[in-house]
């Protein structure tokens, strides 16, 4: 006989703590490492406007921010994402 998968219920998903911090803010989640290109999507989107998450491949293809590949995983960490936006913020062009 086939055992069930194991599944977390959706009452102790319900029960855990939601962070208090903000997250419109890049500084305000220092406790994250790097991103993915989609959540730097995300992050771009709200400091500069509008930006899509293939244009934010097509910089990493170009060097225009740096990245780390882990395997076939794209990661950008914290500082070279925070490096682009204060580049975007002088004026520089993306």
């Amino acid at each position: 006989m086939r055992s069930k998968p194991y599944r977390t219920s959706s009452a102790s998903l319900r029960n855990t703590p939601k962070s208090s911090t903000p997250r419109s803010d890049i500084s305000a989640e220092t406790s994250t490492i790097s991103y993915s290109p989609a959540r730097a999507a995300n992050i771009i989107r709200k400091q500069l406007g509008s930006i899509s998450r293939t244009t934010v491949y097509r910089m990493l293809d170009d060097g225009r921010i740096d990245c780390v590949r882990i395997g076939a995983r794209i990661l950008i960490p914290t500082k070279a994402l925070e490096e682009f936006l204060n580049r975007c913020k002088r004026g520089e062009r993306y």
